[in-house]
């Protein structure tokens, strides 16, 4: 546990003086009684404070402000105070405002603060906090919505970077009951929620949009989220595979925005993906701001980072269409099944894992598909799809090292991930032992599934691939 939580387990102790400073810097504004009463979960307005003036006229305006939404209501608690620390090795500047609404679970409930995170030497939080809640749901996508709106008010900039930084799970949209659910974006463990795929439009529009729009957090670089989120974004920033806030670099990212803020969202989202395969490149080493450590890369640190450009959104339906309906007229169920079979699965924690794995490489079951046919339709049809990913979706693309069986991401992963039949048909319920699990979202229901075939050509090769042998 970290020293940010200290203040919260004088609970029955001495009398702490009013207006205390957390240990980790936060300006905290409440005696003990009005920490009994958050503890208990009971909301209580806050003193008045003074509190410098950060707001701007529109002729002063930034060129950027950075929007957090520190998602630390489960697990990563301890992990995103230190996020928060890197954040503060640099803060706002004259160019940049950092803004940050940051959840940190205790126990059985949660502490959220909505801040300005100011310069200061990295090893302490400097900031000034605007508002505290207990409990503040963290998965709630209206929630999210109303700190990036308030954010844009309070601090506004000619761009604008929002970031969800939690947890994630691609396209599903899934609940074990009665276990808390480990899908969509965003878990908040105290109140048992998530922000599902088809909230984030909802998000992302009333938050009036993002030039660029960052996930750090598992499997959400997906064709489905993207298609999804459309161009309430103009460029998307994700990872395919597992991500962490082991590998976000905060510290460096707001030094690159600093030095080049004129820089176009698309030269920028490039040079963010370019940080991540610099840092990871085996034998490299790193200073980690999670762990405070020097750390040594080894080709097990398997990772990948991508940006989209949404505006290329709109042609994705076609895209497949165009592929799809060639290799289902070619019908070559060796090529199939060999491009299911050795196509590049993401989540896979141990090569036992892999059966299971719902997410591939879109580009990379197509080159499968492509190496495996033997009909130049299909080549030609392959090619195009392969071009309409490199050349116009994907932006920057970076894949590092290997996954648990061994295969090169550097080779072949291309920086959108897909819906992808499992290798064994079994009903992912089997997966959930002594739970229920409920479906949030249907896949069909799905921007995507309903504007392309790809739910259509799944249905189909799953008929060839599971025929018995």
């Amino acid at each position: 546990m970290t020293k940010f939580f200290s203040i919260l387990l004088f609970i029955g102790a001495a009398v702490s003086p009013a207006y205390a400073m957390d240990p980790a810097g936060f300006s905290r504004g409440f005696d003990l009684a009005s920490i009994r009463q958050e503890a208990a979960g009971i909301a209580v307005p806050q003193p008045a404070q003074p509190q410098a003036d950060f707001s701007q006229a529109p002729s002063v305006l930034k060129e950027w402000t950075v929007l957090t939404f520190l998602n630390g209501a489960n697990d990563r608690a301890d992990l995103y105070s230190e996020n928060l620390r890197a954040m503060s090795a640099v803060g706002t500047t004259e160019n940049v405002n950092v803004v940050v609404e940051a959840a940190f679970k205790m126990e059985n409930r949660s502490l959220v603060q909505r801040m300005l995170v100011l310069p200061g030497d990295g090893k302490e939080i400097n900031s000034e906090v605007y508002k505290t809640w207990i409990n503040r749901d963290m998965g709630d996508w209206r929630n999210a919505a109303d700190f990036f709106k308030w954010g844009k008010a309070k601090f506004p900039a000619k761009r604008y970077i929002l970031i969800i930084q939690n947890h994630g799970g691609g396209f599903v949209d899934e609940t074990s009951v009665p276990k808390p659910g480990d899908k969509g974006i965003s878990y908040d463990s105290v109140n048992h929620s998530y922000i599902k795929v088809p909230e984030l439009p909802l998000l992302l529009k009333e938050a009036g949009g993002a030039d660029i729009f960052i996930m750090n957090a598992c499997e959400m670089q997906m064709a489905e989220v993207a298609y999804e989120i459309g161009t309430n974004a103009g460029v998307i920033i994700a990872s395919e595979e597992t991500d962490s806030s082991l590998y976000y670099q905060h510290k460096e990212r707001l030094v690159y925005l600093n030095a080049n803020p004129q820089a176009s969202a698309e030269k920028i989202a490039a040079a963010f993906v370019a940080m991540r395969k610099k840092m990871l490149t085996p034998g490299n080493t790193y200073y980690s701001e999670v762990f405070t450590s020097t750390i040594t890369v080894d080709s097990s640190d398997k990772n990948t980072l991508s940006a989209i450009r949404t505006s290329e959104l709109a042609g994705l339906p076609s895209a497949l269409d165009a592929w799809t309906s060639v290799v289902m007229a070619a019908n070559e169920p060796e090529a199939l099944k060999f491009a299911i079979a050795s196509a590049i699965r993401f989540g896979v924690q141990t090569p036992s894992g892999q059966p299971f794995s719902r997410f591939a490489d879109l580009g990379d079951f197509a080159a499968r598909i492509w190496t495996a046919s033997k009909k130049q339709e299909v080549k030609d049809a392959t090619a195009e799809l392969l071009s309409f990913i490199s050349n116009k979706l994907v932006i920057a693309n970076s894949a590092m090292n290997s996954n648990a069986n061994g295969t090169d991401y550097g080779k072949s992963v291309r920086g959108i991930a897909i819906k992808m039949i499992p290798l064994t048909p079994v009903n992912q319920s089997v997966l959930s032992l002594n739970s229920t699990v409920v479906v949030d979202t249907k896949y069909e229901d799905l921007l995507l599934s309903k504007e392309s075939q790809w739910d259509e050509f799944l249905k189909w090769a799953g008929n060839i691939y599971y025929q018995p042998r």
